[in-house]
């Protein structure tokens, strides 16, 4: 669900989706016994979060990934950064 707030635009992630935007964008949720992770990076201006409510599952083959899941979901939120030409790292 997005709704316009002020000059940028709140993206409500819920349970088993990420989202990954540019500083006009808030992204925002609401946890309880899911776990969330963000992404931010600060010289581009870029950054994403993840709502997932499982641990790791058993990928089937040619499988779909699925952000309900923690592995899969951080998958996806690598991806959306490498898309944007931003390479994640641990710090």
């Amino acid at each position: 669900m997005s709704v316009r707030l002020g000059t940028g635009i709140d993206l409500f992630v819920h349970p088993g989706e990420y989202e990954f935007a540019d500083e006009n964008f808030c992204l925002r949720t609401t946890l309880g016994s899911c776990v969330a992770i963000t992404f931010w990076h600060k010289e581009r201006r870029l950054g994403g979060m993840c709502h997932f409510m499982l641990p790791e599952r058993a990928r089937l083959d040619g499988s779909d990934l699925n952000p309900r899941y923690a592995g899969d979901a951080l998958e996806l939120m690598v991806r959306a950064a490498k898309q944007r030409r931003t390479a994640p790292r641990i710090m």
